[in-house]
């Protein structure tokens, strides 16, 4: 009974600092980023595309079937466009405005955790480059969680039809890519975790945030998933708007579940430091 008291009062300071650090608007400004740079990336990915002269026919029939009508002809006219441009400078500036565009969340995001900390920020040009890496980590680590729990099994296929490979191997069919995501992540969270602060801080004080984040991570990834299987595809209108609606609110709550971690791994420092504290005396 005495522990359950304490986990509960742990998860009333956890949400009172939550509310008090303003982090939810910390994952606002980051979401917003990251919604923002996802247009040029894919401008130049698609433009990378096109040198390697992939079937364009094939990218856009595989767009139109996962797509509704309306919207799969206009994709399909944009990824025609940019893919026949093949030119360097579209694909140099795209990438810049991603690049800058996403590391500007993320270096709102090292001020978040900070914040939760209650500690001075990092150096402006050092948490400039960390924000960089933590970009291409987190690129990873969504990239593949949308491959694994959400779009895994239409890439499989569009793969397949593209003749790239002519079967999806049992590894990528099974539960160890599940595990391989968890392990993206984990190397994320734990870069992301120990580098922002700025003070070395043992892993075993961030494990807690990190449990949190990876399995509301997984779980809103998954409710995600479903509403692309199940719901999307009512309304060639409706189904389009809610998904873009319901993929900009994922990558919001990933953002609210990262800082809530952050801020999960502040409080267990703080009691554990206090334990200590009251031990020694």
């Amino acid at each position: 009974m005495e522990y359950c008291r304490q986990v509960l009062n742990f998860i009333k300071k956890v949400l009172y600092k939550v509310v008090q650090n303003d982090l939810l608007t910390y994952a606002n400004s980051l979401s917003f980023r990251l919604i923002l740079a996802i247009f040029p990336f894919i401008i130049a990915v698609l433009t990378l595309f096109g040198f390697f002269n992939l079937p364009t026919d094939n990218i856009i029939n595989t767009i139109i079937g996962i797509v509704p009508g309306d919207v799969g002809e206009m994709l399909s006219s944009f990824v025609a466009e940019v893919i026949g441009e093949r030119r360097i400078s579209l694909f140099s500036t795209s990438l810049l405005i991603a690049v800058y565009t996403a590391s500007t969340g993320f270096y709102t995001m090292i001020k978040g955790i900070c914040q939760s900390y209650i500690h001075k920020n990092l150096d402006y040009v050092k948490a400039r480059l960390l924000s960089v890496l933590l970009m291409f980590f987190f690129i990873i680590s969504m990239s593949a969680t949308l491959y694994i729990v959400i779009f895994g099994d239409a890439i499989n296929n569009m793969l397949v039809d593209f003749k790239i490979i002519k079967h999806i191997p049992y590894v990528f069919d099974s539960l160890y890519i599940y595990f391989a995501n968890m392990g993206i992540m984990f190397v994320f969270l734990v870069i992301l975790y120990k580098s922002s602060i700025g003070i070395r801080t043992p892993i075993k004080e961030i494990m807690p945030g990190i449990f949190f984040t990876i399995g509301g991570w997984l779980i809103v990834s998954k409710l995600f998933n479903i509403y692309v299987n199940n719901f999307s595809r009512y309304s060639v209108i409706y189904g389009s708007i809610g998904t873009l609606f319901v993929f900009a609110l994922w990558i919001y709550l990933l953002s609210c579940v990262i800082l809530i971690g952050a801020q999960i791994n502040a409080e267990y420092k703080a009691v554990s430091r206090g334990k200590k504290t009251q031990k020694d005396k």
